[in-house]
């Protein structure tokens, strides 16, 4: 039975640290990824870096574009409970 492994990435820091994992879950034929990409990977600001992890060979299984309502405590909470609903 192959197990599916979620995995979350919003920005190229956590990426980064991620990608080893993502490979090592590619290797094991017992294992499967589902990718879920948002944040500051889909933003023109931080420079797209969706495309980065196309290029890297990984399949993106979601893309959530979330745009923040501000940049204050209420407003992050906001945000979080409109994407989670």
């Amino acid at each position: 039975m192959i197990k599916k492994v979620a995995v979350f990435t919003g920005n190229r820091a956590e990426y980064g640290l991620q990608v080893p994992i993502l490979k090592e879950i590619n290797k094991n034929p017992n294992l499967e990824y589902i990718l879920i990409v948002a944040g500051a990977h889909l933003d023109p600001n931080f420079g797209t870096t969706v495309n980065e992890i196309q290029e890297d060979g990984f399949e993106i299984h979601e893309m959530v574009n979330i745009q923040p309502l501000g940049d204050d405590l209420i407003s992050i909470s906001n945000t979080i409970g409109q994407i989670v609903v």
